[in-house]
């Protein structure tokens, strides 16, 4: 019966490295989104602080725009639940619910999903990040000027618009994508956990069951 009041926790140790691991990951992913959309718009009040009136500049990068943020959000959110999960874990008694076979899947389930999602978002973050370039344009009045113009403005600044020339987009190019992997890891940890953990509780039952059969018996 002892075995029943202190449920056994299989591979606690393991699956509390890899919170660990993950939620830092998480918060560098969360924190070079943020830092890209800081520094853009800085580069674009900049260049648009540069161009005298009434000439006007449009920079147009919603294509990794959408997609990094939803990285962005979605790795700010893996690290928001990893943090709730390890404080549990680790400082208080409800972890003996939250090791439960059920509840590890839950946790391994709803990880498991945030990660499909920042890997749909990834996929195209990726290819824009290596394959494009902002589209910049500039109008003086209704007339829009030539591309030359621009582009002459553009190095003149030093601003570059091409996308993997571009610091802050080249971090945002790869930690997300350390985080989706340790992610990954810890949805395998934690499937891993639940299994075993329902085996063990499962041994126990029958080994109870025999015990008292046998006490019967006698």
């Amino acid at each position: 019966m002892a075995h029943h009041n202190q449920p056994s926790t299989p591979l606690r140790k393991v699956y509390l490295a890899s919170f660990a691991w993950n939620w830092c990951w998480a918060v560098i992913a969360g924190a070079v989104g943020l830092n890209a959309l800081i520094k853009f718009n800085n580069d674009k009040h900049r260049f648009s602080a540069q161009v005298p009136p009434p000439t006007v500049v449009n920079i147009n990068i919603n294509d990794v725009f959408a997609s990094g943020m939803v990285a962005t959000i979605l790795s700010t959110i893996i690290a928001i639940i990893i943090s709730n999960l390890f404080t549990l874990f680790l400082f208080f008694k409800s972890w003996r619910f939250l090791s439960r076979p059920a509840v590890l899947r839950g946790q391994a389930f709803t990880l498991l999903f945030l990660d499909i999602g920042l890997f749909a978002a990834m996929v195209p973050f990726s290819y824009f990040f290596a394959t494009r370039s902002a589209n910049v344009t500039a109008f003086l009045g209704q007339q829009e000027l030539p591309p030359r113009l621009v582009q002459q403005a553009e190095a003149l600044l030093g601003i570059t618009t091409v996308y993997h020339k571009t610091g802050y987009l080249r971090l945002l190019a790869v930690f997300p994508w350390i985080n989706f992997l340790f992610t990954l890891v810890t949805v395998t940890i934690l499937f891993a956990a639940a299994s075993k953990r329902a085996k063990n509780d499962g041994e126990a039952v029958r080994s109870e069951g025999a015990t008292v059969e046998k006490a019967s018996r006698g």
